[in-house]
This record gives structure tokens, sequence and C-alpha cells, in this order.
């Protein structure tokens, strides 16, 4: 069995970096947050990406999402809605997607709605031949 592999990325996938961009941003923006990335409740399993817990009122919660993906879908962000309710109640989430990941209107709307912000990142979905 093999471990590292997430379910639907493509080999070369760029998610890694992507999760990290995404992290060092929202930490320069969140300066009062400790910002991990892949942070597992226990016994959930459920985890979004990228989780911040605010230093002195450790019930203020963010996260962030880092999807890699051709196309954003409403499945993503019902995905990521799903992380502001129960186990982790993190009062924002935030989707951060690839400099050509297609974000269509209708799925951006989703978001916002759910009170979510799509962030576009400098980062290509596919690592460079010379980074594999």
């Amino acid at each position: 069995i093999m471990f590292w592999k997430k379910k639907g990325i493509v080999p070369n996938s760029n998610w890694r970096e992507l999760e990290k961009v995404q992290a060092d941003d929202m930490k320069k923006r969140n300066p009062d947050y400790k910002i991990q990335t892949q942070k597992v409740y226990r016994g959930y399993g459920k985890r979004p990406d990228i989780y911040g817990q605010h230093k002195t009122i450790p019930h203020k919660r963010i996260g962030g999402e880092s999807k890699c993906v051709k196309e954003l879908t409403s499945k993503n962000v019902k995905q990521a809605k799903s992380y502001k309710k129960h186990p982790g109640y993190l009062s924002s989430v935030e989707i951060g997607v690839c400099k050509e990941t297609k974000v269509t209107h209708k799925v951006r709307k989703e978001a916002k709605d759910s009170g979510m912000k799509v962030k576009r990142y400098n980062v290509k979905r596919e690592k460079s031949w010379w980074q594999i």
C-alpha cells in the first residue's frame, strides 16, 4: 500500500508547493495565528490542508484548502465548507488554487455564499520536469 499517494492527483502534481505557498501567505496575513499544514483531527480523519489557531484565543481557528486541480468543482467547495463544522469549527476557510485552475463564476459564487474566498496563487498545477 502506498500511503503518500493522494487520491485523484496526477503524479507530478504540484499540490505540496501550492499548500506551502498558501500557508506562507496565510501566515503573513494572519500574524496572530499559529499556522500548520495537514492538521489531523484525532479520531476523525477530516483535515484541512492548512490549519491556523489564534495564539491567545484558542477557539479562533482558520483553515485553508489547497486545490491543485484542473477545475474547481462544487464538490471541492463542499469539502472545504465541511471544515467549518464539527470537529474543526473553523471560523473561516479559504480555498487556494493554482494559477491555471479554472474557477467558474458558479463555483466562485458557491464558495462566496458559504462565506469562503477562492484565492489564486502563482503556482503551476504541474511540476516542471526538473522538479520531478
